[in-house]
């Protein structure tokens, strides 16, 4: 397996640290947890599309992160004993062994795949503005994210019994598949939307309809 020359250990709160000049906000980002786990791997070796060996990811929830093994371009651990399984064992423990040297919990492990538990930060990574638009009866709420300008949404209130729901939509007008009962995770969805780190701090303006 190729591997690159030993570094300095990083915990899961210091791969977080994301300079702003790398990465861009736009609809359908790989979420910011997705991107904190590959540049921890990538001090192990490389992702499995610059090399014949390697990992690839997928997100499991807002706050887990699955890593994929891949060897000689395969994407399954062989069934049967031999040289080859040895060569995925010996692997997948690299793998593990560095996620949790990082800090990165490991929810579960089985055949190729590690997942791995983000933990949300106790401080706001991410300021998000609510502020009332168009008349009282329209329940809709623009938002806009601090330091991001011309992305954002609307949130759409729907009243309902027992509770309402927002419907949420893009800068582009692309709507979200769920609605959310909280306006606050209504937010949370968009920002996720963008690729924008968790949690996020939300700031009303006018008056904004729900969103608390």
């Amino acid at each position: 397996m190729q591997t690159t020359l030993p570094l300095p250990a990083t915990t899961a709160g210091e791969a977080a640290a994301e300079p702003a000049e790398e990465f861009r906000p736009a609809p359908g980002a790989v979420p910011w947890h997705v991107r904190t786990v590959a540049r921890v791997m990538e001090r192990l070796c490389p992702p499995a599309d610059t090399g014949v060996d390697g990992w690839w990811l997928t997100e499991e929830s807002r706050d887990a992160v699955a890593v994929h093994r891949v060897i000689g371009g395969e994407f399954q651990r062989p069934a049967e004993p031999g040289a080859e399984q040895d060569r995925w064992d010996g692997a997948l423990r690299a793998d593990r062994a560095h996620l949790a040297a990082h800090e990165l919990p490991i929810l579960f492990a089985e055949d190729d795949r590690t997942v791995v538990h983000i933990p949300l930060p106790d401080t706001p990574q991410t300021t998000a503005t609510a502020r009332r638009v168009g008349p009282p009866a329209a329940l809709t709420t623009r938002v806009d994210f601090e330091g991001f300008p011309g992305i954002g949404g609307m949130l759409q209130y729907h009243p309902g019994e027992p509770v309402g729901a927002y419907e949420v939509r893009d800068h582009l007008g692309q709507g979200a598949a769920e609605r959310f009962e909280a306006g606050g995770e209504a937010i949370a969805a968009l920002a996720h939307h963008y690729g924008l780190p968790l949690p996020v701090r939300i700031i009303p303006r006018g008056n904004p309809h729900h969103t608390t």
